[in-house]
């Protein structure tokens, strides 16, 4: 997880198996839709749809094709970000995600840069700068969750 993991501090704060809420921000259903596509054709994130959000479950490097192709895959015992449709943002990481880490980062920074690192992807789509979201990731040399 290097992009959301940048600058993000060792600290006291541990995992916690609960999802956090981010922030509030605007959006219609129509441009989280888009977006939710364009992720997915980029393989940075897999939508789940309900009447009430949109999931992304992000897509760790080297687990692609069970991503794609998994019979029973689901998004609630994995990492997703969550945008509903009264515009909350909220943010879960799976515990054998954040224990990818070497070291103890602070939990709360963890899932608070995760949310924005996807808020900020969201605001380059919608203003037609999705390019900067690839460049971002290819920067990293890794892929988003790695």
């Amino acid at each position: 997880m290097e992009a959301a993991a940048e600058g993000i501090e060792v600290g006291e704060s541990s995992y916690t198996n609960r999802p956090r809420p981010v922030a509030k921000i605007e959006y219609t259903k129509e441009e989280i839709f888009a977006f939710a596509h364009y992720l997915k054709k980029n393989l940075v994130a897999m939508p789940y749809y309900n009447h009430q959000k949109v999931i992304f479950m992000p897509v760790k490097m080297g687990e692609e094709y069970g991503v794609l192709f998994g019979p029973n895959l689901s998004y609630w015992d994995r990492t997703w970000i969550s945008f509903d449709f009264s515009g909350e943002v909220s943010v879960y990481i799976s515990k054998d995600y954040y224990l990818d880490y070497k070291e103890n980062l602070s939990f709360d920074q963890l899932c608070e840069s995760l949310g924005n690192l996807f808020i900020r992807f969201f605001e380059q789509y919608k203003n037609g700068e999705e390019v900067r979201i690839i460049d971002h990731l290819n920067d990293m040399k890794v892929g988003l969750l790695s």
